[in-house]
């Protein structure tokens, strides 16, 4: 429920592959009700057949209808204190619209103590489930990612580019809405450019303290195909571009290659899958 009024229309159910304490699963469920604020609209129904570990080594075999998105949440080493956190993203799409239906998330299990001790941990869940629901993951699928490898990416959706305007993007220069153009493989290309919007949440940085989830990322979702809800979103200022140009390389934790590289699959007539893109 919203506010105990309405019933939340889109539905985000998740499903841990690895063992997880009871306890542990409350960051996840605030994650999930985060975004179900923003994404106020039901979407299509859509029958999935899986074969098991396509959507991430473990991941079950699926045969069911999906109402809204299922996420497979999986717990594991990766490479130790530091590095790569997690990574997330969408294994199954619906046809046309490109909408996540079944994703991945997986976190290192030896960077969990630190992101409990700093706070920080449902703030990156969100972030990573924002990788799920499609964003910077399903961009070029829908053509609204430009200058994806060079050095000046930039999203084109007239949603987020008429809220980047109406947070202070006409002081802006280049091309809105920049894109991250640094970081390496599963950072560039798929969040906003942090020198620009510095601590918006959907950066490949993670700030200490507010990491605000802007309108331009829930417009964002819009310009994807969701129903959203603009007056959720923070309240967030953009970065003067005076102040951008002297602040100098991104200092937050660095989310390094957060975007699952897993391939993408395309729901087909009969609910089975066909290769959509390898990333």
């Amino acid at each position: 429920m919203s506010g105990g009024c309405l019933p939340l229309e889109y539905d985000i159910e998740f499903r841990y592959i690895t063992p997880i304490e009871p306890g542990e699963t409350t960051p996840f469920n605030r994650a999930a009700t985060r975004w179900q604020h923003l994404l106020v609209g039901d979407v299509p129904d859509i029958d999935v057949v899986l074969e098991a570990d396509g959507c991430g080594a473990g991941s079950p075999e699926v045969d069911e209808t999906i109402d809204d998105l299922v996420i497979f949440v999986r717990l594991q080493a990766i490479d130790g204190v530091g590095g790569v956190l997690g990574a997330a993203g969408p294994c199954v799409v619906r046809p046309s619209s490109h909408l996540p239906a079944l994703g991945i998330m997986f976190f290192d299990t030896a960077d969990l103590d630190y992101l409990q001790a700093s706070g920080l941990l449902q703030t990156v869940i969100v972030h990573e489930m924002g990788h799920v629901l499609g964003f910077g993951t399903i961009w070029e699928d829908e053509e609204l990612l430009v200058g994806a490898g060079g050095p000046d990416p930039y999203f084109i959706g007239p949603g987020a580019i008429s809220a980047f305007h109406s947070i202070g993007g006409d002081a802006y220069q280049g091309d809105p809405v920049p894109v991250e153009n640094t970081g390496g493989v599963g950072t560039r290309d798929g969040h906003w450019r942090e020198s620009v919007f510095d601590n918006e949440l959907m950066t490949g940085w993670i700030n200490e303290g507010s990491n605000p989830l802007s309108v331009v990322t829930v417009a964002s979702m819009g310009d994807l195909g969701y129903e959203v809800d603009l007056t959720a979103a923070d309240s967030y200022t953009l970065l003067s571009p005076l102040r951008a140009a002297v602040e100098g390389p991104p200092t937050g934790l660095h989310l390094v290659r957060d975007i699952w590289q897993g391939p993408i699959y395309e729901v087909g007539a009969d609910g089975r899958v066909r290769l959509l893109r390898r990333r």
